[in-house]
């Protein structure tokens, strides 16, 4: 029969903890099994945003990818435009944007609003607000049905 003791150590509670037990398996034999587990906050900005939008990679695994991307006034470049080999679905978390499509339509996203972007859609962004900033969550993979847009 098994026995197990738990111990509980925190290393840093605002981005997640850590924890250790161990299992028992006879009394001479014991495994220990250590956890990272990480939390953080969507809105908490901890970094200065200077010129540069901010990437974060939150997780990714076969096929995905969740990023958090940070936006105070960035656009795409003037004659630029994203065209990526994966779909992208997109919720706009806090602020405004404004993105426009090579055949020119706009869509303008509010905080709550998102939208799917199939692979190889050619699109830019317009506008971002600055206050508040815009945060985005980004889904990086390939979707097998489209989604209700805004």
């Amino acid at each position: 029969m098994s026995a197990y003791s738990f111990e509980n150590r925190y290393s840093n509670p605002s981005m997640g903890f850590e924890f250790s037990f161990c299992l028992r398996q006879n009394e001479n034999r014991y495994i220990a099994i250590n956890v990272l587990v990480f939390m953080a906050n969507i809105y908490k900005i901890s970094q200065t945003t200077n010129q540069e939008e901010i990437f974060e990679q939150l997780a990714s695994g076969q096929d995905l990818i969740i990023e958090r991307i940070i936006s105070t006034g960035q656009t795409t470049p003037s004659g630029q435009w994203y065209d990526q080999d994966i779909d992208e679905w997109v919720v706009l978390l806090q602020g405004e944007a404004e993105l426009t499509y090579l055949d020119q339509s706009k869509v303008k996203l509010k905080a709550g609003d998102y939208l799917l972007i199939p692979a190889h859609e050619k699109h830019r962004v317009e506008y971002t607000s600055i206050e508040p900033p815009c945060i985005w969550l980004a889904v990086h993979g390939k979707f097998l049905s489209p989604c209700i847009s805004p």
